[in-house]
């Protein structure tokens, strides 16, 4: 914990050298947050492959304060954990499907330095940079069949550097209170970590995030001078345009000729794009149309405990067609959460193949396969939860959590199968909303 504490001197140094006009003993913060991490497949120095899965939301605190006109440094602690979920040898001809109780954990605590960049009356977009030290322990063993014991390949941890970038923005709720949200690039450079054999397993551990965060600050600490005036809502038609990222939860796919599930598993993060027009009918209601287009890659396709997890190759389009209802809370603030709900087509593109040494638990030469290559068009709803944040009278920055489950698609896979399957997403997106009515 060396490296724990210089941080933490850093820190306090930080502290110690602010500006005396920036009263450093009242100028402070404490945040509590949550977030949602997303690591790479692995590439090994000889060659070998692991494919990485998400968990659930983990936790985020930080102690922070104000060190010059809108800067800040802060000391932040955070957990990630991701699932291993298939390590591929193919110079040992192997496929290792890891256990469920397998993980690869972070433990950090980064020493931050952020700057708040000063746009409109209620929205604060930031950027940051931190270093410190983390715990990273690595383990991934091979799942055995009824009370056989764990066939450990990785069994490992290590300590050492990170850093991270950060880019977010910051509304207020209250004058001391403050909603937050950002995407962090974590990378801990080539930790010392062997294989059960001693070899070097020679990698960098990089995961992307996104975290949101509650803020408390002491008198003058937060980045706006006092809660952000009241403003009059626009009636009247608006458009909306918006980007952001998610991914698919696992997927089975049913064969019904068959009596047979598979499952489209560990989808990588990728893109998410929208675009809306609406109208806003009055203080708390509006209504719009909304065009969608999402793409993800496939990493690994899950064809049970016969076969196994195979890696794949390929990915799945979507483009959607929504008619969306959204309510809108806190009439007149310049602040404005709101939930929405909607229903329409979403037309989705599959191409995946999959590829692996082990077919039907016997390994031996690399081998390929066609999975599935079709379309279809289905039904599917979604929920929103986001915010508004008023820029100027017409203009709005907004950003969302999107949930979206489809219906069934019907498809055929190559060899004359039939197969279905539904997508289960989940998103974060941003964008600028402008209103074409007028004041009430």
């Amino acid at each position: 914990m060396v490296i724990a504490r210089i941080a933490t001197a850093a820190f306090i140094g930080c502290l110690v050298a602010t500006p005396a006009s920036a009263e450093p003993l009242h100028d402070w913060y404490v945040s509590l947050g949550a977030g949602w991490d997303h690591a790479k497949r692995e590439t090994f120095e000889d060659g070998s492959l692991l494919e990485i899965d998400r968990r659930g939301w983990r936790p985020s605190a930080a102690l922070g304060a104000k060190f010059a006109d809108n800067w800040r440094v802060e000391l932040n602690g955070s957990i990630q954990e991701n699932t291993p979920e298939v390590l591929y040898l193919p110079s040992a001809s192997i496929e290792v499907d890891p256990d469920y109780r397998d993980i690869m954990r972070a433990k950090s605590v980064m020493a931050n330095v952020i700057r708040d960049i000063p746009i409109g009356i209620a929205w604060r977009p930031y950027v940051g940079a931190g270093i410190g030290y983390t715990d990273l322990d690595y383990v991934v063993s091979q799942q055995q069949r009824g009370n056989a014991p764990r066939v450990f390949s990785v069994d490992d941890s290590a300590s050492g550097m990170a850093f991270q970038l950060i880019t977010g923005f910051t509304v207020p709720i209250t004058r001391r209170l403050d909603f937050a949200a950002d995407y962090r690039y974590y990378k801990m450079p080539s930790p010392n970590l062997e294989d059960v054999n001693g070899a070097d397993l020679d990698i960098d551990h990089t995961v992307h995030s996104a975290w949101v965060h509650l803020r408390y600050h002491a008198p003058n600490a937060g980045p706006f001078a006092s809660p952000p005036p009241r403003r009059q809502w626009t009636r009247g038609l608006y458009f909306e345009l918006g980007i952001g990222g998610g991914f698919p939860e696992d997927s089975d796919v049913e064969m019904p000729d068959s009596s047979g599930v598979i499952s489209l598993d560990a989808y990588d993060m990728g893109p998410t794009v929208i675009a809306a027009i609406g109208y806003n009918w009055g203080s708390r209601l509006r209504f719009e149309i909304e065009g969608e287009f999402r793409r993800n890659e496939v990493e690994l396709v899950d064809f049970g405990r016969f076969r196994g997890e195979d890696l794949a190759d390929g990915q799945v389009k979507t483009r959607s067609l929504m008619a969306n209802v959204i309510y809108q809370f806190l009439p007149g603030r310049s602040v404005r959460p709101f939930l929405g709900i909607g229903w329409g087509l979403v037309h989705g593109k599959f191409d995946i193949d999959v590829f692996g040494v082990c077919e039907f638990r016997v390994c031996g030469a690399e081998f390929s396969e066609q999975h599935i290559h079709d379309k279809d068009t289905t039904t599917g709803a979604q929920a929103l939860l986001g915010v508004d944040v008023v820029l100027t009278q017409r203009a709005t920055f907004t950003a969302d959590y999107r949930w979206s489950r489809t219906k069934d698609f019907k498809m055929n896979s190559p060899d004359g199968g039939f197969y279905e399957t539904y997508l289960q997403n989940v998103s974060v997106t941003a964008g600028v909303r402008y209103a074409l009515g007028g004041k009430r």
